[in-house]
């Protein structure tokens, strides 16, 4: 027999005990997102791969991963990462996100969530009578492929010594400033970097002056901000009801208001950012959003429709 063969042949078997075997996670689509709930098991990957291309045909932009789950299977978590990469998806965790789910969620071009919990690589079985050398050659070939992977995802390498650290038994869950320091919160540089150029070209901005511009116009359209329109009407809710009136009795009377409202200070605040990114007076950019509404009406492609709208309020016509 080829000791070389042979020898790759049981660093393989011993790798595959890396991975618990479980039931398969629940994967489907609820509401406007792909919800993973339950431990990740082998096959998971091709379940998953189903529900996101069928959440990007409704939801193309930006389509969301909702992760409720304790882990499970390394090398399935890290195929649904690659999968939510590929495809610029975002993630979420309202509840808990354990163990190999976290390879999951490192795979979000947009990452929120409170409830992170790592612990080192581990062998969820292993045969007994394997010598300290075959044990620690195919625990550094996993350790090599997930430090791998989560470069790939942009994560800050440091994050793998520091899992090190925390037995199976021993969960560490990482606070805020662990989440931002290993690169794990808020939206991936590379994409950012992607949509930022993107973005700025509908302008004919470089990437540097839509930065700049774009300061400009949080600071100058801030005003606008639909949200001091919501915190008013949360207000007004409990008001309504410390008086003695229903929480639906309030919907009901206000709901269309409160949507007018929102609307047109949406609206007011695009044609102020607009505006200043093009350095036209808000009334003009005005003209020309409506001007681009009606001709670019019949585009429905996202970014193609953006393209001709821009090109309505960069010329006006």
């Amino acid at each position: 027999m080829n000791p070389a063969k042979s020898w790759a042949t049981c660093v393989a078997a011993i790798i595959s005990t890396l991975a618990p075997t479980a039931f398969a996670a629940q994967i489907g689509i609820v509401g406007m997102t792909v919800q993973v709930k339950g431990a990740i098991a082998p096959g998971d990957e091709k379940a998953f791969a189903r529900a996101a291309k069928s959440i990007r045909t409704l939801q193309p932009e930006m389509w969301i991963t909702d992760l409720d789950s304790s882990g499970g299977d390394v090398d399935t978590a890290m195929a649904i990462g690659r999968i939510i990469r590929a495809g610029d998806g975002a993630v979420a965790t309202t509840t808990a996100c354990s163990s190999a789910c976290v390879l999951v969620y490192a795979a979000g071009v947009r990452r929120a969530g409170a409830n992170l919990n790592v612990h080192r690589v581990f062998f969820s079985s292993l045969k007994p009578g394997l010598s300290q050398t075959q044990v620690k050659a195919a625990y550094d070939a996993e350790l090599e492929r997930v430090r791998v992977y989560l470069k790939e995802m942009d994560v800050a390498p440091e994050l793998m010594s520091f899992m090190q650290s925390f037995s199976p038994e021993d969960m560490h869950r990482l606070t805020s400033e662990e989440v931002e320091r290993f690169g794990l919160g808020g939206t991936d540089p590379i994409y950012d970097e992607r949509k930022t150029a993107a973005a700025a070209a509908l302008y004919g901005l470089s990437s540097y002056q839509f930065r700049e511009k774009s300061i400009e116009a949080k600071q100058q359209c801030e005003k606008y901000n639909s949200d001091s329109i919501y915190r008013r009407h949360a207000q007004e809710q409990i008001d309504w009801v410390a008086k003695g009136g229903t929480q639906d009795s309030f919907r009901q009377q206000d709901k269309d208001q409160l949507l007018a409202e929102v609307q047109a200070a949406d609206r007011l605040s695009d044609e102020c950012r607009n505006g200043v990114m093009l350095a036209i007076p808000m009334s003009e950019m005005h003209t020309r959003m409506e001007r681009a509404n009606v001709l670019c009406e019949k585009i429905r492609a996202g970014e193609e429709r953006e393209r001709c709208s821009a090109r309505v309020w960069r010329t006006g016509g």
